[in-house]
Order: structure tokens, then sequence, then C-alpha cells
């Protein structure tokens, strides 16, 4: 099992967890870009994810600023 498989279980769990207090599908909309950069990442690892995830947000970021 490599991270991409590791963090997607996890997010389910997550998921389900909350999910016995509120509306599952309401919860898994906060997951779902997550998911879609997990799915298409090229790093090999959850460091490299997160640094890659980093860069990805600060364009967005700087993006809606300009």
């Amino acid at each position: 099992m490599n991270w991409k498989d590791k963090r997607i279980n996890a997010i389910n769990r997550q998921i389900k967890r909350k999910g016995k207090y509120g509306n599952i599908p309401a919860i898994a909309e906060n997951y779902i870009d997550e998911h879609y950069y997990i799915i298409n990442s090229s790093a090999t690892n959850k460091e490299e994810y997160k640094a890659e995830s980093e860069h990805i947000n600060n364009d967005y970021i700087n993006a809606c600023l300009e």
C-alpha cells in the first residue's frame, strides 16, 4: 500500500466517523479537492505531496489577489 492509498483510506475513515454526527455528503465535500490532488499527484511520498499542494495553494491565492 503506497502513501496515496493510505491517505485516501484515512480520508474515508474521517468521513465515516464524522458522518455519525452529520451529513456524510456535506462532510465528503470538504475532501473532494484533496482526493483529486492526491490521485493526480506525481509525488512519491507524503512529504513531496505536501510541498506540491502548498505550491498549488499559494498559486491559487496569488491568482485571487491579482
